[in-house]
Formats: C-alpha cells, sequence, structure tokens
C-alpha cells in the first residue's frame, strides 16, 4: 500500500507555513488580526503559532507597529542551502547575454 503525500500532512505545520506564506506576500508586515481574517484561522490559533516562529526567528514583531514581518532564519536557510538547483549558474549566462546587449545597444544609440 502506497501512501500519497497528503497523508502526511500534519495541520500545525501546514498552518505555520500558511502563516509565513500569508507574510512573505506583504513586506510591511501583517498584525495578527489580520493574518486570521485573511487565513480563516482563530486569533488564539495564529498568535500560538506566531509566538512559536518567533521564539525560533521565522517571524519577528515589529514593536512600535505590533505587525509580524519574517524573520532572519528563513534567510540563513536560504543561504545555507545555497544554489542546490543551480539558479545563480543558469541566471548568470542569460545576464550576461543580456548585458552584452544592453552594451551593444547603447554603443549604437551613442553614434
Amino acid at each position: 500500500m502506497s501512501l500519497s503525500p497528503a497523508s502526511y500532512r500534519v495541520q500545525v505545520l501546514d498552518r505555520a507555513c500558511d502563516i509565513l506564506e500569508c507574510l512573505a506576500g506583504h513586506g510591511s508586515g501583517l498584525r495578527v488580526s489580520e493574518i486570521t481574517v485573511r487565513l480563516g484561522l482563530s486569533k488564539s490559533t495564529v498568535h500560538r503559532l506566531l509566538s512559536a516562529l518567533e521564539y525560533r526567528d521565522y517571524v519577528r514583531r515589529v514593536s512600535l507597529s505590533g505587525k509580524y514581518r519574517l524573520g532572519i532564519k528563513l534567510m540563513e536557510l536560504r543561504q545555507k542551502a545555497g544554489d542546490a538547483d543551480g539558479l545563480v549558474r543558469k541566471a548568470g549566462a542569460h545576464l550576461s547575454q543580456l548585458v552584452a546587449e544592453t552594451a551593444h545597444l547603447g554603443s549604437a544609440a551613442g553614434r
């Protein structure tokens, strides 16, 4: 019997990821009440998950506004992951080509 990936879902992890993704779409941050409305979760659930995420530095609370934003831990994880999929290498080749084309166009326009 093979189990589908959906059978391994853990509700609290899904909700924590939902919160992180919600915050990722709002660079200026969101208040607990805004997150509850967007995700349809109770205020106590969102507060509890944000507290756990904040403890681990996945989110941070901006004290003056009371808004939550993504934390430094996500950047640390991305840095540790490196360029596992070769994205930087792939993008570098295209960017080099664009730079060459742009320089060529700049020379032609400057005549």
